[in-house]
């Protein structure tokens, strides 16, 4: 319901209305209160910005509460009468992350267009500055203009939000990568059983799986590539996908890759599909995998090893 409640300072320069009534009334007993009313507490009242019209001229003072919250006083810049306060709301935690100037509190009387001892304030005398208020109109020019002749031409709108979306998609590949995974188009091994052989190792199916008898001293996949690439993870389903504990899982890996380099990996005992990091597989097409170690089985010598998976950066 519409209401009209009419107030003002002592001297009359600053009037108020309300068109509503406050949402609440209540006594404010913090230090900064006591202070500015030489009481023990204050009345107040909270209303509505769009419920209250204010007329006459207000000066402000800003400080920091006992909450840390900046507290803005407005009062009649004749009676200094305070009528309106305002205490700013808590910051988000991601705007702590961005560096902030120090709120200036003025002493009574202070003005901040003169200094301590009440003389004028020069104008900026640092250079930069100076050059930066000269170059902030013509740099704006310029990208208007640019926006301008951007926006009229399509050839260059193509070219340009061309540029910005590669630009972008590098920038998100450094900081989050995406991985590829390449299949090979040859398996070779140096030794297999009939039901388990070694394209299933490749055949992205981890419930299958390649046995290696227990006479292969070194047991050994050697896989190509359609063209060459940069090896840079690999994911390894170890040991057999039926009967994981009867049959031996590998423990070490050399890599040997058809550019002279090569590498060693360490291969966990689990039976879930794992990632790893692969060093010195840049532009590689073939690529040997040495067993060189393994984790012994109580029931079998033979070596079981469900899928490898290949990947590339994208």
């Amino acid at each position: 319901m519409e209401i009209q409640l009419q107030g003002g300072c002592l001297c009359g320069a600053v009037r108020y209305t309300l068109t509503r009534a406050p949402n609440y009334v209540y006594f404010c007993h913090c230090r900064d209160c006591q202070l500015e009313s030489g009481s023990p507490f204050v009345t107040d009242m909270n209303v509505d910005r769009d419920a209250v019209r204010i007329v006459g001229e207000l000066t402000r003072y800003a400080r920091t509460g006992d909450s840390g919250k900046s507290i803005h006083r407005h009062f009649c810049s004749r009676c200094g009468t305070t009528l309106k306060d305002a205490a700013v709301a808590k910051r988000k935690w991601w705007q702590k992350l961005i560096p902030q100037r120090k709120q200036k509190t003025l002493e009574a009387g202070a003005r901040p267009w003169k200094t301590k001892d009440g003389k004028q304030k020069s104008a900026r005398t640092n250079p930069l500055a100076r050059m930066f208020l000269k170059l902030r109109p013509i740099v704006a020019a310029v990208l208007l203009l640019a926006g301008l002749v951007v926006g009229f031409s399509p050839n260059l709108r193509e070219k340009v939000t061309g540029k910005i979306g590669d630009a972008k998609d590098s920038v998100e590949s450094k900081l989050k990568p995406t991985y590829v995974p390449l299949a090979p188009i040859d398996i070779q091994v140096t030794s297999e059983l009939p039901d388990q052989p070694g394209s299933n190792v490749i055949d992205t199916n981890p419930l299958t799986f390649w046995v290696a008898p227990g006479t292969d001293p070194q047991p050994t996949i050697v896989v190509t590539f359609d063209e060459p690439f940069n090896l840079e993870k690999i994911k390894l389903w170890n040991g057999a996908a039926v009967g994981y504990k009867d049959h031996e899982r590998v423990s070490e890996i050399h890599f040997v890759f058809d550019t002279g380099q090569s590498f060693d990996l360490h291969v966990d005992d689990i039976p879930d599909g794992k990632e790893y990091d692969i060093k010195n597989g840049d532009g590689v097409r073939t690529v040997e995998l040495h067993v060189t170690g393994t984790i012994t089985s109580l029931t079998s010598e033979q070596l079981g090893l469900s899928e490898v998976e290949f990947y590339f950066k994208k």
